[in-house]
């Protein structure tokens, strides 16, 4: 990509928006800068026609190795991105979890790829996923479609214990895997507000609830391959996790639903490739 369009792209935004982004080459490496985030509402904007996350600043080698793919029974393959899942997740805060889907998450314009996903459930949901509420008759279609959140909640409900194992495929660091998460629940939050779900009283003891989940992440880097695990246990509580030790827990429940539903959100799920992975493999279980 050469400097003369990152210049062009960079003055095309700058006169509507007052220089809300701007993008730069520098080092081999492709970097996109977020100004003045608070005038985009919602983290959506167009720039040249083309649809822009715009409230987060990404890092991203462009000539970054693949993962190495290990050649192992007991691992599954994310296509997309050569990083291999393990097919039972022991974390230390939930029983073992047994993978049901895997995808990558990509952000900006550009598809850029961001990290590989696991989504893992317990053994005992999985066997019992048609009596519960909404999932007898199940097909694929249903994760894809309006009901999705629903589904996932009555599997919650149950009660479930569920896990999404993050591993990035670029070097990456504790903060930036936060961010995004927590931007993540601030927009569900402004969601529930809006339809009503989220009381005053609600939203002061979410407020304390994030910064309790901010707090988790310690400062430092997170080299690729390595994983971060979020843990929703049945008791409804969330554990963060990092190669298999915890680094904190949470002890709101919505939080760690809300974490675990934004990957199957109808209009905008983290990873589209993880959701409908997911569908499919819920299927033989239902």
């Amino acid at each position: 990509m050469s400097r003369l369009f990152l210049r062009t792209l960079a003055a095309t935004a700058a006169r509507p928006v007052q220089r809300r982004a701007a993008a730069a080459l520098v080092g081999g490496a492709l970097t996109l800068y977020a100004i003045e985030s608070d005038v985009l509402a919602d983290a959506k904007s167009v720039m040249a026609g083309l649809r822009v996350d715009a409230l987060e600043r990404y890092t991203v080698q462009l000539d970054a190795a693949k993962p190495v793919v290990a050649d192992d029974p007991n691992m599954v393959v994310d296509r997309a991105t050569g990083v291999a899942h393990a097919i039972e997740l022991r974390p230390a805060s939930a029983p073992a979890l047994a993978l049901v889907g895997v995808g990558v998450r990509t952000v900006s314009f550009l598809y850029m790829k961001v990290y590989s996903a696991g989504f893992y459930v317990d053994d005992y949901t999985l066997k019992r996923l048609p009596s519960l509420p909404g999932w007898k008759g199940y097909t694929p279609a249903e994760l894809q479609g309006p009901e999705a959140e629903t589904l996932i909640q009555s599997m919650l409900d149950a009660p479930a214990a569920v896990a999404v194992n993050v591993i990035p495929v670029r070097n990456t660091d504790f903060a930036h895997l936060r961010d995004g998460l927590t931007r993540t629940l601030v927009g569900r939050m402004k969601m529930g507000r809006h339809r009503g779900e989220i009381t005053p009283e609600d939203d002061a003891r979410l407020t304390d609830a994030m910064q309790e989940f901010k707090a988790v992440f310690p400062g430092g880097s997170v080299p690729k391959g390595n994983s971060l695990t979020l843990v929703r246990a049945a008791d409804g509580n969330l554990s963060v996790e990092y190669q298999g030790r915890v680094l904190g827990k949470v002890a709101n429940q919505w939080i760690a639903n809300n974490l675990i539903m934004a990957y199957f959100n109808t209009a905008a799920p983290i990873s589209p490739p993880l959701r409908d992975s997911v569908a499919e493999g819920l299927a033989k279980y239902a």
